[in-house]
């Protein structure tokens, strides 16, 4: 376990509030090992030529090796070699499965940008990427694309066919070139992420390998993920954990298992599911796992480690929880999760009450809580939460989005290798022992199910509607403690009522 950093001074002088009242909101985590620049891709082709007959992937009755799996991504580099270059962005239609295994290391094969839109992408979702971004394709099955790339050339994917999300066909389809201005994904980019926009539009995240690969060597030595493990495939393939599942299964020489889509909706199959698949190392989302946290703990569970993020977690396990529980936390543009605090039935009784909190920093990550002219505040101040170091994202496509949330440490700040901090919008307060509680949003973005939505995104969804004059969107929590999407909307005077 990663132990808090309250111990650690903060580096370099202290401007402010803080240099007169006491410790500063400074953590750091700890220093990367002197290993940590295996690539992302090496690791898996170590694991191929080390255990080529081990399981890979294991979806029910069906089971794929890792030799499998490599040759079966020789096989769609092969098909794509032509016509995907280094650097292109490849928007990926399939649900989790043998078939988007092979798919994301095809595209590492290729040099391509990984951008994973899930199956059945809404269209008005895929028309804002495909005319905001330089998309060369869209891999998935012809039947569930978009129009345009329904219609459009395509290179038929010999893809595995089988298991419990797997598509009967896939191809990559090419539609029209893309619109002038377009934006293309930089070179060093190994995958892109969606996030939603504040004007209405998604933003993409793009992200680099080594960023990736400093989160995996944490994420493989909290969790002893190895050989013989099985680690679930669970989370929705459009959402940035999904990129930690996957390689992370793949980088150690584990076995994924694919998740049922109904597992995901309903705690009771989730747990089944479980105990069915003998999951050893999960990853899962708050919502999903906090009614578990209240009740007594499934037995016959070979789980031993679930990392858990995405919402506000309100609840601890109690002392009959066999599993250690991760609370997580990291926005995508920070690479999944920044920090983290670890939960054993064990040290239940000293581990307080209340909300747990989101821990200290992972390897390679520094958290600076500021005040509004980017300085640090004392521990036990709120303040907003910035992230710096090995996890920051290479930043959005749009440099202009860029530039507003990815910033220079405040001028005085000693920060010994950061030089960029992402502003998180969200408020924390760090405790005089280093453990960061979050406490919610300077702005108006909600989470639901784990999933960021600005309102503004909603407003404009239905203002699109001609009927409709004004609108405005935001979250209602439900008796349960979940929350769903509630949109309004005042029609425009004189228009027909659709109901």
């Amino acid at each position: 376990m990663i132990q808090p950093t309250a111990s650690l001074p903060a580096t370099g002088p202290v401007t402010g509030d803080a240099a007169r009242t006491g410790a500063p909101s400074v953590a750091h985590g700890p220093a990367l090992p002197d290993d940590a620049t295996t690539g992302v891709l090496d690791l898996f082709e170590s694991w191929v030529r080390r255990t080529p007959q081990a399981p890979a992937v294991t979806d029910g009755g069906h089971s794929w090796t890792y030799g499998q799996l490599d040759a079966a991504a020789d096989e769609v580099v092969n098909g794509l070699r032509d016509r995907v270059r280094p650097g292109d962005l490849v928007g990926v239609c399939l649900d989790r499965s043998a078939a988007l295994v092979v798919t994301a290391v095809a595209l590492a094969r290729l040099g391509a940008v990984y951008l994973p839109l899930g199956p059945r992408p809404g269209e008005r979702r895929i028309g804002a990427v495909t005319e905001d971004l330089d998309v060369a394709c869209l891999i998935g099955d012809p039947e569930l694309l978009p129009p345009a790339h329904r219609a459009a050339e395509h290179i038929a994917l010999a893809l595995p066919g089988e298991g419990a999300n797997a598509a009967g066909t896939v191809v990559a389809a090419f539609a029209a070139p893309p619109r002038p201005g377009a934006l293309r994904a930089p070179r060093e980019a190994f995958y892109a992420v969606l996030t939603s926009g504040s004007t209405g539009r998604p933003k993409a995240v793009v992200v680099g390998e080594p960023s990736l690969g400093a989160l995996l060597d944490w994420y493989r030595a909290e969790t002893g993920l190895a050989p013989g493990d099985r680690q679930s495939l669970l989370i929705g393939v459009a959402f940035d954990p999904h990129l930690l599942e996957l390689w992370a299964g793949l980088t150690s020489g584990a076995a994924l298992v694919p998740a049922p889509d109904a597992v995901r909706w309903d705690t009771d199959l989730l747990v089944s599911w479980w105990r069915e698949a003998a999951v050893t190392v999960g990853v899962a989302a708050t919502p999903m796992v906090e009614p578990l946290l209240e009740q007594p703990w499934p037995q016959g569970l070979a789980l031993r480690h679930l990392v858990v993020g995405g919402d506000r977690m309100r609840r601890r396990p109690g002392p009959d929880v066999t599993a250690t529980v991760l609370n997580a936390y990291g926005p995508a543009e920070a690479t999944v999760v920044t920090t983290t605090h670890a939960m054993r039935a064990a040290d239940a009784a000293a581990d307080g009450t209340g909300a747990p909190p989101i821990g200290v920093p992972i390897p390679g990550v520094t958290v600076v809580v500021t005040g509004a002219d980017g300085h640090p505040v004392p521990r036990g101040e709120e303040g907003e939460l910035r992230v710096g170091g090995t996890a920051l994202a290479l930043g959005y496509l749009d440099p202009g989005l860029t530039a507003a949330r990815f910033t220079a440490p405040a001028p005085g700040l000693g920060l010994p290798g950061v030089s960029r901090l992402y502003r998180t919008g969200d408020r924390v307060r760090m405790r005089q022992d280093g453990l960061l509680e979050f406490l919610g949003r300077l702005d108006d973005q909600v989470k639901i199910s784990g999933v960021r939505v600005e309102p503004a995104e909603v407003e404009a969804a239905l203002e699109k509607d001609p009927a409709v004059g004004g609108g405005g969107g935001g979250a209602a929590r439900a008796h349960g403690g979940g929350a769903r999407v509630v949109g309004c909307a005042l029609p425009v005077v004189g228009a027909p009522n659709t109901g």
